[in-house]
């Protein structure tokens, strides 16, 4: 019987995950507004599945907005609030009441070289 191969996937099949794994947020985003939240939750699981698998990262701007305590996919005004804070955003989860901090991105004082 023959091993399979222990190297790297190849560039195609990583290419085709990370094409499954945007369609799934598609469709997750999309069932959060139809009111089908069990649904979004389930694609991305399997979207996080996909991504363990073969090793590919999910992008930011998908994982922004994903609770990491419930995986529910957040929209903000539908399941999720989004505050805005001098140093990064608060994003609030509306089915579990999880409180997500994500940074704005700009520089911070300690990076700028300001005294302390």
């Amino acid at each position: 019987m023959e091993r399979r191969g222990r190297g790297r996937r190849s560039k195609e099949v990583e290419e085709i995950a990370s094409e499954r794994i945007q369609i799934l947020f598609e469709e997750a985003s999309r069932a959060v507004k139809e009111g089908k939240g069990p649904r979004a939750k389930r694609y991305v699981a399997l979207a996080r599945r996909i991504g363990m698998r073969y090793n590919v990262s999910i992008p930011a701007r998908h994982r922004r907005w994903v609770c990491n305590a419930c995986g529910a996919f957040l929209v903000p005004g539908r399941n999720a609030s989004t505050r805005l804070r001098p140093q990064r955003f608060v994003i609030h989860c509306g089915e579990c009441g999880a409180v997500k901090r994500v940074g704005r991105g700009g520089r911070s004082a300690r990076s700028r070289g300001s005294k302390r």
